[in-house]
């Protein structure tokens, strides 16, 4: 399984190529939810769907593959749809004061419907 992100040079986030493919297709939505250890959890904003991953690795640049960083890696939980990392085991988002997870829990319900919902643009 693949587990492992590229990390997004804005911020201390997920890098969009990580995470969910809202504009793909219901075969590689499904495809992105099996690769990954996706589970659902609670947040101030409501409930949302969370993958553990890890931080292994980091594009240099945009052209270049990405390179596997040294060292241990590193595990978060990570929102598949806004990139979001959230520390192992505080549940703590790591780029705001004011989000956290609670009751991180398997839902398939809740990861069908993910994959089967329909995106816009304006959507998170």
């Amino acid at each position: 399984m693949n587990h492992m992100i590229d990390v997004s040079h804005e911020g201390p986030y997920a890098a969009a190529t990580s995470c969910f493919p809202i504009t793909g297709n219901k075969e590689t939505r499904s495809a992105y939810c099996k690769e990954k250890r996706v589970y659902v959890a609670e947040t101030p904003v409501g409930r949302r769907v969370v993958a553990l991953v890890h931080l292994g690795r980091m594009r240099i640049r945009r052209k270049q593959e990405a390179k596997k960083r040294p060292g241990r890696l590193i595990a978060y939980w990570m929102d598949v749809i806004t990139g979001t990392l959230y520390q192992l085991k505080t549940g703590m988002a790591i780029s705001s004061d004011e989000l956290y997870l609670w009751g991180i829990h398997k839902d398939q319900v809740a990861i069908d419907s993910l994959i089967a919902r329909k995106f816009r643009m304006s959507d998170e």
